[in-house]
Formats: structure tokens, C-alpha cells, sequence
């Protein structure tokens, strides 16, 4: 019945944890894969 409104959450939840995730794996390693500068906001070309 409210399948679209629990499918809907449960992407937002799993793309917060994602970028989150990405965002301190960033921080913490510096270089990354990306070649992420030192704003973290440069290496989204790689995804």
C-alpha cells in the first residue's frame, strides 16, 4: 500500500549514509580516488 513512501525513505536513509560515508572517507584519506582537493568538493568527476 505505501510501498512508494517506504521505498522513497529507505533511498534517502541509504543516500545519506552513502554520503556521509564518502564525505569522512574523503577527509580521512585526502587523497582519495578522485583527486580531491583540499575542499573534498573537486573529485565527483570520478563517480
Amino acid at each position: 500500500m505505501f510501498w512508494p513512501l517506504i521505498g522513497g525513505f529507505v533511498a534517502f536513509i541509504l543516500l545519506v549514509v552513502l554520503l556521509g560515508w564518502v564525505m569522512d572517507t574523503s577527509r580521512h584519506d585526502g587523497a582519495g580516488d578522485g583527486g580531491a582537493g583540499a575542499d573534498g568538493e573537486a573529485g565527483h568527476d570520478g563517480h
